[in-house]
């Protein structure tokens, strides 16, 4: 089974083909979501931690929101609009496009510092904070009748038990099943 980022490759490369876009524009984007990066680091220094990973990645979805925007063709975007909703209906379209984005672009930037160890270190630090939301190991301290639908479902990954999985997971999965 394809990774999380694999799976988010399709969404970018295969349905919205915003990889050129962000390819063109990458300078401008990674200085961006770099510096995000650097402001939320600073942060947890000054001992403000509690909710770091949450945080960076609420401050870089609307840019990538934007992205997913500008880069997109209108019909490309409204065809993969259409998709998201038809699999999952009760979410928003573009908060989903734009995750999925999101995870393409922080597997893009890990990969292109491969050859520059600070920059690296800054995508590792920057995967380890996006990963830290995606696959939950206990389960949300929240009643049943709180969380919304995509928190509470299980699905069997290759040999290994259900387990749950967080909203971001579970969306490139069941997007990632449709257009496959």
């Amino acid at each position: 089974m394809a990774t999380v980022y694999e799976q988010a490759s399709i969404a970018v490369v295969a349905k919205l083909k915003i990889d050129g876009f962000i390819e063109a524009h990458w300078e401008e984007i990674e200085m961006r979501i770099l510096d995000v990066e650097s402001r939320v680091a600073e942060a947890k220094q000054r001992g403000m931690d509690q909710g770091a990973n949450v945080i960076f990645v609420a401050e870089c979805l609307p840019f990538v929101a934007g992205i997913v925007h500008v880069g997109s063709t209108l019909d490309r975007f409204r065809e993969a609009k259409k998709s998201v909703g038809a699999e999952l209906p009760n979410t928003d379209a573009v908060s989903v496009l734009a995750a999925l984005t999101f995870l393409y672009i922080v597997g893009k930037g890990k990969e292109l510092a491969e050859g520059d160890p600070g920059k690296l270190k800054k995508w590792q630090s920057i995967q380890h904070r996006v990963d830290s939301l995606l696959e939950p190991l206990t389960p949300l301290p929240l009643r049943d009748s709180l969380l919304p639908p995509v928190a509470t479902m299980s699905v069997p990954l290759r040999s290994n038990p259900p387990r749950s999985l967080s909203g971001i997971d579970f969306v490139a999965r069941r997007i990632y099943k449709l257009w496959t």
